[in-house]
């Protein structure tokens, strides 16, 4: 998946402005992009972001056996 590989090589994290540039996108549907990943629980906010420095990171869930 493209998103995983860049954002693995960036810190393994994303903001809106790197998502922007990968998916070659305007602003605004970055941001409604972006919100439908947290509303999915596909990634969460890094704690301590804020305003427009807010960063992201994939959520990696364990499959159950």
């Amino acid at each position: 998946m493209m998103l995983e590989k860049d954002i693995k090589n960036s810190e393994n994290q994303l903001t809106t402005k790197k998502y922007k540039k990968m998916a070659n996108t305007t602003a605004p549907t970055a941001s409604r992009d972006i919100k439908s990943l947290l509303d999915l629980g596909c990634i969460a906010q890094v704690l301590g972001s804020s305003g427009r420095n807010i960063r992201y990171e994939i959520v990696v869930m364990a499959k159950s056996l």
